[in-house]
This record gives C-alpha cells, sequence and structure tokens, in this order.
C-alpha cells in the first residue's frame, strides 16, 4: 500500500518502498525491465513533487449551476471512444459540464482528474496524473500503478509504456480528465502527451478539454476514428436552460427575454451569468444591487420587492427593466469588456488581434472582403489560424469562406475600435460598403455604408437599387437608408424622392410617401432629371397608384390603351412592377386574356431577377385571375405557390397573402370543408394586421361568417352571420365586383336554408343589379322562386342559363343552376329529367371538387342520389361518396325508422364482402330470411343497392 501525508492540502506523490517479502505480482511489460529497475523501485528517480489536491479532484459546481441532460448524453456517448477533444472558447463552460457528467455517470471517485496549469513542468504534471489515476476508486493495492514514478530525461517512452501496462490489466476502464491542456507550455510536458496518445491503452480513455485545439497528433486520431470533439456548439445554453440559469441566480424573466438574450450571447454560458449580473442592479444608472432578502426570509414574493427603477413595486417595472438589459446587453457593458479583455483577448498575438478588429464591422466576413479591409494576401491563412488556434472566428458558409465573430466579441471589438479610431472605423465601413455593392450584396451594403456615414455611395446604391429592394420586400432597409441621408440628397433627386415615397407606401405612412411624390415632381419640373431619368414617369404613375390603393382601398385603375399602355422601362425591376400592375388592373377590368400575359411576363422577370415580393404578389393576383375565370384548381395552385414563396422568406404579413389565403379559403369553403376554410382565413387574418385596409377586413369577416354557417347551420340562429355577410356587401357594393361578388353570392343559401324571404329578395335584387349579363342573378331567382313553389316558374328562368352559357362569377353557380332544374323536375314528378340533371351537377362539380351546392339543394334531391349510388360509373362516384359524406340530406327525409337488431347485424355484415349465403350461414339462417332483411334495410334507408345502405349506414352511423 502506498503512505500518504497531507501536509496543507498537498499529497506526498512519492511512491513508498515495497515490503522485502512481499512477492512481486507478474504483469505484462513493454520494456522488459525487472522489479529492480531504479525506475520503478524509486532510485535514481528524480527529487519527489508534491501535487496540490485541488489539481487532482473533479471541480464542485456552483449553486447556479444548471444540469443539461442534453449536454450530459452527449458526453456519454463521446468518450466511448479513445480520446475526446473538448474544445471551446472561455467561458463556454467546458469545465462545468464535465465536472458535473463526471459525478453523475461515475462519480468523482471513479474519474481521474488533472487540471493543467502554465508553470507545469514534465515532473509536475506527470506526478498529477499518476495520482490522479491512483485516487481512481477500484485501483488494487497491488497495481504496478502505487510504484512508478516521474521519469528522468530521456525515459518517458519506457515511462509511458510501464503506465499503459498497468493501465491495461486493470478491472475497469479508467477515463482520464485533463482540464486546461491550453495552459501547457512545457515542451517536455506536450512530448509526453504526444506519447500518451500514441501508446494509448484499450483501458484508458483521455479526454482533453482545451480552449483550443492543442498541437497534438489530432489528424491522425480523426483519420484513425479514435477521436471524439465535442465543440462551442454544444455547449451552447438553449432558452430553457438559459431561463433556468438566471432563475437559480433569483432573476426571473420571461421567455420570450430569455429567447433574445440567447440571441445576443449565443448561447454563450459566461455571457449569460454576466447578463445575470446586470438583471440583478438596480438600473441601468448604476446603484446598490437588488436588495437581498432579511436573515431567515428566502421565500419573500418578488411582487413585493422594489421597482427596479420606477415608482412602486410591481412585475411591469422588473419586466420592463429587463427588456432594457436585455436590448443593450452587449460586448461594451463593463463586466463582459473586462471578461473578454483578461481572458478571452489576452493571450492573442497583435496581428490576430488587428484581423479580429477588422472582423467587427460587420456580422459575417468573406475571406475577399477581409484581404482587401486588412490590405494583405495572406488574411484567409490568418483568419484559418484564428479559428485553429483561438476557436474566436467560426467559417461558415459554403466552403467555410465567411468568417463570423461571436456576438458579444464583435461588438465589443466593434466599440473599442470605435473608441480609439473613429476614422478607421469609418473607412473601415464605407470599403465594405464598396465590396459588398460591387458584389451585388445591396442590403449590406446599405447597412455598411450607414455606419461609415458614406452620403455619396448611400445615394449611389439607393439610386441603382431603390426599386429592386422594394420589390424584394425591404422597405424597412430603405426607410431607414432614407433617413441617413441628408435632406439636399433627397431634394435634388427625382428617383430618390419616388423610392422614398414608394418605401413609405410599403410601411403604410402615406402622408409622408405624398410629400415625396411632391418633391419628386417639383424635382422634376426644375429639370433636375437628366437624360438617364426616361423611366421616371413609368415610376411616378406606379407610386400615385400604390398610395391610391393606401388611402381609398379602391380597385386599381383602368389599364392604360393601347396594350402596353406606357412604355416599357429600360429598369428590368420597374418593368416587372409595372407589368404586374397593368396585370391586375386588367383583372378588375374583365379582361382576362391579356391579364394573364401581362402577370405571366412580371413573373418571368420578378424570378429572373430575384424580386421574391412582387413575385408574391404576381402569383397571388394570379390566383384571383383563375378565381374570376372559375378555375378553382388552378387558383389554389398559383394561391399555394405564393404562401410558399412568401414562407420561404418568413414573411407572415404581407398585403399578398390576404389574397392567396382568402383564395384558398373560398376553395374550402365550396369544397364543402368549414374547418380548413376557418384555418386558411385565421393565416389570411395574421397578415392583415399591418393592413389598414377596411374592406379586407370585411372580406375577412363575410368569408368568417361563411364558414361558420356552413359548420353549424342547422344549430342556431343565422341572425348574427348574415348580418356580417350583408355589412360585407353593401359596404363593399361600390368596390371591384371580382372581390365581393363571390361573398354576395355565398349570402343566398343562409337566407334560403332559414327561409328568410326579404333578405332573398335583396340578394337577387342586388346580384341583377351588380351583376348584368351574368348567369348568377338568374339562377338566384330560379332558386328563389322553386323556394316559393313555383317549379314551371324556376324552369323559365333557368332556360337561358342553361341553354346559351351565360358567364358566372361563382364556380358553383353552374352546378346550382342544375340542381335547381333537377329540384323543379322532382317537384312535378320527372325522377329521369331529375336524375339527368343531377349528373350535369356532378360533372361540373367533379373537376374543382365543387360540394357545397348539393349540401343547400333540395333534400328530396340528395334522397334521389343516394338511391341511386353506385350508377353514376366510375368516374363520378368518387364525388357521390363526398357529396353524401360531407352534405347528407336534411331533416326532411334523414328520419330513419329504427333497425332491429338482426336488421343491424345483417348490415354490419354487408360491410364485407361475403355472399348472401356466407351472411345467411355466418348468423345461421336461411338464405332468403336474409334477403328478406335487407329488402327491409333498403326500405327503411331508403336505397336500391348493398353498396347505396353501406354508404347511407356510415354516413348516419349506423354501423
Amino acid at each position: 500500500m502506498e503512505s500518504r501525508r497531507d501536509t496543507g492540502g498537498v499529497v506526498d506523490a512519492r511512491p513508498v518502498q515495497a515490503v522485502p517479502d512481499m512477492p512481486d505480482v507478474p504483469r505484462p511489460r513493454t520494456s522488459g525491465r525487472t522489479a529492480a529497475d531504479p525506475r520503478r523501485s524509486g532510485r535514481g528517480r528524480p527529487a519527489a513533487v508534491r501535487v496540490p489536491r485541488a489539481k487532482i479532484r473533479v471541480p464542485t459546481v456552483g449553486e447556479t449551476h444548471v444540469p443539461r441532460p442534453r449536454v450530459t448524453a452527449t458526453l456519454s456517448e463521446m468518450a466511448r471512444r479513445p480520446v475526446l477533444l473538448v474544445s471551446a472558447p472561455a467561458g463556454c463552460g467546458k469545465t462545468q459540464a464535465l465536472a458535473d457528467w463526471a459525478r453523475r455517470t461515475h462519480g468523482p471517485a471513479r474519474i481521474a482528474w488533472v487540471t493543467v496549469d502554465r508553470d507545469d513542468d514534465t515532473s509536475r504534471f506527470w506526478s498529477a496524473l499518476l495520482e490522479a489515476v491512483r485516487q481512481c476508486a477500484g485501483i488494487p493495492a497491488s497495481s504496478e500503478l502505487h510504484r512508478l514514478s516521474s521519469p528522468a530525461a530521456g525515459d518517458e517512452l519506457e515511462m509511458v509504456g510501464d503506465l499503459a501496462d498497468a493501465v491495461d490489466v486493470l478491472p475497469d476502464p479508467v477515463h482520464l480528465v485533463l482540464d486546461d491542456v491550453h495552459e501547457i507550455r512545457d515542451e517536455g510536458v506536450r512530448h509526453l502527451l504526444d506519447l500518451l496518445l500514441r501508446h494509448l491503452p484499450p483501458n484508458l480513455h483521455l479526454i482533453l478539454s482545451s480552449r483550443l485545439d492543442p498541437p497534438l497528433p489530432l489528424p491522425r486520431l480523426r483519420l484513425e476514428g479514435r477521436l471524439a470533439e465535442l465543440r462551442a456548439e454544444h455547449l451552447r445554453f438553449s432558452v430553457a436552460d438559459a431561463r433556468e440559469l438566471l432563475r437559480r441566480s433569483d432573476v426571473d424573466i420571461s421567455r420570450e427575454q430569455a429567447a433574445a438574450l440567447v440571441d445576443r450571447t449565443d448561447g454563450w454560458a459566461a455571457g449569460l451569468r454576466l447578463a445575470a449580473i446586470s438583471l440583478q442592479g438596480a438600473g441601468p444608472a448604476g446603484g446598490a444591487g437588488r436588495p437581498e432578502p432579511a436573515d431567515g426570509i428566502d421565500d419573500i414574493d418578488d411582487a413585493d420587492r422594489p421597482g427596479v427603477d420606477g415608482p412602486g413595486p410591481g412585475a411591469s417595472a422588473r419586466s420592463d427593466y429587463a427588456d432594457r438589459v436585455v436590448a443593450d446587453f452587449a460586448g461594451a457593458d463593463r463586466a463582459v469588456a473586462d471578461y473578454l479583455a483578461d481572458e478571452v483577448l489576452s493571450g492573442v498575438p497583435p496581428e490576430l488581434r488587428n484581423l479580429l478588429g477588422l472582423l467587427s464591422i460587420g456580422d459575417e466576413t468573406p475571406v475577399d472582403l477581409a484581404i482587401v479591409l486588412a490590405g494583405r494576401d495572406d488574411a484567409a491563412g490568418l483568419l484559418a489560424r484564428l479559428e485553429r488556434e483561438t476557436a474566436l472566428v467560426v467559417g461558415v458558409g459554403p466552403g467555410r469562406r465567411s468568417y463570423r465573430l461571436h456576438g458579444l466579441l464583435r461588438t465589443y471589438l466593434a466599440a473599442e475600435l470605435e473608441r480609439e479610431n473613429p476614422g478607421e472605423a469609418r473607412r473601415l465601413h464605407a470599403a465594405a460598403a464598396r465590396w459588398y455593392a460591387d458584389s451585388g450584396d445591396t442590403l449590406r451594403a446599405l447597412s455598411q455604408a450607414r455606419a461609415g456615414a458614406a452620403e455619396e455611395l448611400l445615394a449611389e446604391i439607393l439610386q441603382s437599387s431603390g426599386v429592386d429592394l422594394l420589390l424584394a420586400h425591404e422597405h424597412e432597409a430603405l426607410c431607414a437608408a432614407l433617413e441617413a441621408l441628408p435632406d439636399h440628397r433627397l431634394r435634388d433627386s427625382p428617383r430618390l424622392c419616388l423610392v422614398a415615397a414608394a418605401a413609405r407606401t410599403r410601411a403604410g405612412r402615406a402622408d409622408l410617401a405624398r410629400a415625396d411624390l411632391a418633391r419628386a415632381r417639383t424635382a422634376r419640373s426644375s429639370g433636375a432629371a437628366g437624360p438617364a431619368d426616361a423611366d421616371l414617369d413609368v415610376f411616378e404613375r406606379l407610386v400615385e397608384i400604390e398610395i391610391g390603393l393606401l388611402t381609398e382601398c379602391c380597385a386599381p385603375p383602368a389599364p392604360d390603351d393601347p396594350p402596353g399602355g406606357t412604355p416599357v422601362p429600360g429598369d428590368p425591376a420597374l418593368e416587372a412592377w409595372a407589368r404586374a400592375d397593368r396585370g391586375r388592373s386588367l383583372i378588375f377590368a374583365q379582361r382576362t386574356a391579356p391579364a394573364v400575359d401581362e402577370l405571366g411576363a412580371a413573373l418571368d422577370l420578378a424570378e429572373e431577377h430575384r424580386l421574391e415580393y412582387l413575385a408574391v404578389r404576381v402569383l397571388a393576383d394570379l390566383a384571383l385571375l383563375r378565381g374570376v375565370e372559375c378555375d378553382y384548381p388552378a387558383m389554389v395552385q398559383s394561391a399555394r405557390n405564393a404562401i410558399a414563396t412568401a414562407r420561404a422568406r418568413g414573411w407572415s404579413e404581407i398585403p399578398a397573402l390576404i389574397q392567396a389565403h382568402s383564395m384558398c379559403a373560398m376553395s374550402e369553403i365550396v369544397s364543402l370543408r368549414p374547418a380548413a376554410a376557418a384555418g386558411e382565413i385565421a393565416s389570411a387574418g395574421l397578415a392583415a394586421r399591418t393592413s389598414p385596409d377596411r374592406a379586407t377586413a370585411l372580406v375577412l369577416d363575410a368569408l368568417g361568417a361563411v364558414a361558420e354557417f356552413d359548420r353549424t347551420h342547422r344549430e342556431r340562429s343565422p341572425d348574427t352571420l348574415l348580418e356580417v355577410m350583408r355589412r360585407c356587401r353593401t359596404e363593399l357594393e361600390d368596390g371591384p365586383p371580382g372581390r365581393m361578388a363571390p361573398l354576395g353570392l355565398l349570402e343566398f343559401h343562409p337566407a334560403a336554408v332559414h327561409r328568410r324571404t326579404a333578405t332573398l329578395r335583396e340578394i337577387v335584387t342586388w346580384a341583377e343589379r351588380a351583376l348584368p349579363g351574368t348567369a348568377d342573378p338568374l339562377v338566384l331567382r330560379a332558386h328563389a322562386r322553386l323556394l316559393a313553389g313555383r317549379p314551371a316558374a324556376a324552369r323559365d328562368v333557368l332556360g337561358p342559363v342553361l341553354r346559351d352559357g351565360l358567364p358566372c362569377v361563382l364556380p358553383t353557380t353552374g352546378v346550382d343552376a342544375w340542381l335547381v332544374q333537377a329540384g323543379a323536375d322532382l317537384a312535378v314528378g320527372r325522377v329521369a329529367a331529375a336524375r339527368r340533371g343531377l349528373v350535369q351537377a356532378l360533372e361540373l362539380a367533379a373537376p374543382g371538387t365543387l360540394i357545397r351546392p348539393f349540401r343547400y339543394a333540395d333534400p328530396q334531391l340528395i334522397g334521389l342520389l343516394v338511391q341511386h349510388i353506385g350508377t353514376f360509373g366510375r368516374e363520378l362516384e368518387p364525388l357521390v361518396e363526398l357529396v353524401v359524406r360531407r352534405a347528407p340530406a336534411g331533416p326532411e327525409t334523414s328520419g330513419v325508422p329504427a333497425l332491429t337488431e338482426r336488421e343491424r347485424a345483417v348490415l354490419t355484415l354487408l360491410q364485407s364482402h361475403r355472399s348472401i349465403e356466407e351472411i345467411a350461414s355466418d348468423l345461421t339462417v336461411s338464405a332468403n330470411t336474409v334477403k328478406t332483411h335487407v329488402r327491409s334495410i333498403y326500405g327503411k334507408l331508403g336505397v336500391n343497392s348493398r353498396r347505396a345502405a353501406v354508404v347511407v349506414a356510415r354516413e348516419r352511423s349506423l354501423v
């Protein structure tokens, strides 16, 4: 056994002499030395080294430490490899994570831990390593580990071999953690560690924790599959982790505030702990920290604590203060700055420190830009060295051709650069702006030009790319850049004034937009526009239309004639905008053929020049166009494409999405899927939150009323819903027919179901006035006459519709017409004619799955449909089944005489493929008895086929 003397927390690591009469324990060797070898017995070895206990003890975790099962599980999985490298910058929580893992998965007694110091030499390091391994639980007293000592110069390889032999025969594997490996300065220690890696026994798992990758044979280990690597991204705190850390620091913030803090700190553990200190303070002005609870009072309610910077108590003041701290938390914070200077940047060489300062001017810096800013061709190599040696930068993007600094480090270095050399900071920003502009990255160019106060360059970028940014939905960036321009640069440029007017229109600031438009006209009249501004006529007209649409919520003006209107602009973005605007005008002018051409050309240009916002708008207008043409499948396809394009860019609150989701809602309504329609209406409502358009709100209210009625039409009075729909119809009566006519027509069915005669007359009168020359008002009048018990009069009204093929505003109108005709035929006993009318209605409904008209058709007619299930042909039968499922017969025909128990049993077996004889055998009755039950079932269900009986039974939950 080894005798250890505890002298003030220091372990005497000298091995004791073996007892003379104790037999040698045989073991494998690599050196072939005998037991009398002085390096094993202690004779001739270097002087003894005493090891502080703290150096070889698993660190304790503090009270604010947050257990993170995800990190612990990752460490456990990675620690199965022979070597695990935990490499991350200072403050990422490497030591705490490893200590927590050691205690939770193995227990501190089963982990060998060595904290490396920069003054460790070979003897001190090896003594600490040996003592840490000896102290692991389960090391036998007879282990050769107790006889090993520090190697003499030149004997390192033999001593590593002895260690490998001794560990290899242990009953359990040993995990050896070397923490702070980046502190190694002694070449002898590096050599020892390199030897240990090369001769690592299977029973020893080595875990290296370092702020940067150590100069060891890592590539070889990686290639051999023996190395696992845990990096900073594995240690980042999630929002839930951050909230728990702050809670343990007596800081309570909302999930949204925690998410913002994690975003600002990149989940950096040290940054979050420093933020907790700031959040515990009394306010941004400093002063005493938040009062601690009195002695013995641990559960004081936070709501009773004084507000941090406002008068009086309350959670609101604390939340406001937390919002400010989170918003302002950056590298310039004193605590953060001190930590970064002392712990993170102190060992960085000057040439690399200067390059870090250059990177601070942006979130990400491409390698080619870094070469320009640094003025040296080896910048790419220096960046790679920074990443390899410091982990302070991370290569990102395809081919890792850009580099990103940690957010807090970037703000610290940017503040330092601005403080120490503001002129250089502005020069760097201006150079970056020019580089981004030449590279086609207009948004970053604008941002850098603003930061560098480069007015001339900023105006140049806005002049050349303003329209492109508008049509890419970047009006906020445009408005910010325009605010940075002095007034004279706007005043002297008509094009800039028009860009400003358009951007402010998109932002909903009609007053400022009108002022900018007036300034543009003044500048043009004064001769400020030169020959290069020949597109200004088109631009000015488009801006004027946009302002009109914003303020008057009206239809676009009638398109110019002849086709092509104003001259085609030379600017592709302006041309795309002009064609899109003209296409929309043609839709409302009911000129669909040229509208298709203009919108198609606009979409091609938008896609070619990556004008995504305009593409979404054009796709939504194409959906509207297909809806006007009653081509609902094509309408839905265009609307879905618009939604997908917007979703890919993260846009959820743009006007075009209101139209796209409304078109999808209409499709769901006519397909009688009210729940799906309600979902589309909700999405449209989300998109409309920033829209000042009163008409949009009315349309969405009316769509919601229709969907709600379809869901509950027989469960409650329709008066409230009818009032919503009537308000939409009357308030939008002077608006574009294509926008509100379908909604007015949908209002008819609720009024018809509940026999609201006055409302029916009002709707028919409105339709005749608003939709002359179409089939829709005639079908409404015919339907009203059928409801009044005048089938002959209904047939007379429908004559021109069915004979002449009048155009329809609503795609379901043709289906309604044939259903009214069939209902009129059925009312006078012409069953065969009624069935032919049903077939015509089904054929019209099939392409767009237009089921809603069947929901509100004559119940006797739906009963006829049910009776003939199985006789409509392969193409129509799927639609018939949908109709029966979604639009069952109403109360007039839904009452079914009770089935007997035996009839229910027979009906259940009818669902199978058994024959009548097989069913009789199952029920132990005769086939004739089964046939009698089947005839009774058919009569009670009002059907005449087995298939129809099964469909109706399932619809009515009889089986």
